[in-house]
């Protein structure tokens, strides 16, 4: 075991004060400073990724809400008419058909709304095909001769939110009754 010699002591603590060290071991003020400085740096990038990451996270739900709205309501809208027995009526905003079960069933926009009705020719009374938090802001339905096109446009519901955090989508679909192919 090494003994303790004042002698060595006295020498090792002259050597530390000629290298600049104090006999005590810590952080100096300006070193403290640069560290919180770096910290707050890197909170500040970390906070932002975050934000964005979270920010296109909720606009590709947005987006995925709008898509999945439109396509589900233009594909029941083509797969009825493309099935239906007869073509009753098409105006602008309407269409009904009489489908093989000779019942007759309409597709209607009223109130930003697809609306759905069996036996009712009062679009109010119709069930929303699509969720609420989509709107359909334009529904044009033509008939020439034989082929009937749907133009659906979808929105995101939400009026307040900032132009570039919206979603909408327009869908284009012509459809052929089968009835009429044979």
């Amino acid at each position: 075991m090494k003994k303790h010699n004042p002698k060595n002591k006295a020498a090792h603590s002259a050597r530390r004060k000629k290298a600049g060290q104090s006999g005590h071991s810590g952080y100096v003020l300006i070193e403290l400073i640069a560290y919180i400085g770096i910290v707050s740096i890197i909170l500040v990038i970390l906070s932002n990724f975050v934000i964005d990451v979270t920010m296109n996270a909720a606009q590709a739900e947005i987006t995925k809400e709008v898509q999945q709205n439109a396509r589900l309501a233009l594909s029941r809208m083509t797969q009825e008419i493309r099935t239906a027995k007869e073509i009753v009526d098409v105006e602008p905003e309407t269409i009904s058909i009489r489908n093989f079960e000779d019942q007759l069933v309409t597709f209607c926009l009223y109130d930003n709304e697809l609306r759905y009705l069996v036996e009712s020719s009062d679009c109010l009374s119709g069930s929303a095909m699509t969720s609420e938090q989509v709107k359909i802001s334009e529904l044009i339905i033509e008939q020439q001769s034989d082929l009937i096109t749907i133009r659906l446009k979808v929105e995101q519901r939400n009026e307040s939110a900032r132009p570039e955090r919206t979603d909408q989508i327009q869908l284009v679909s012509t459809v052929v009754p089968r009835p009429l192919l044979y």
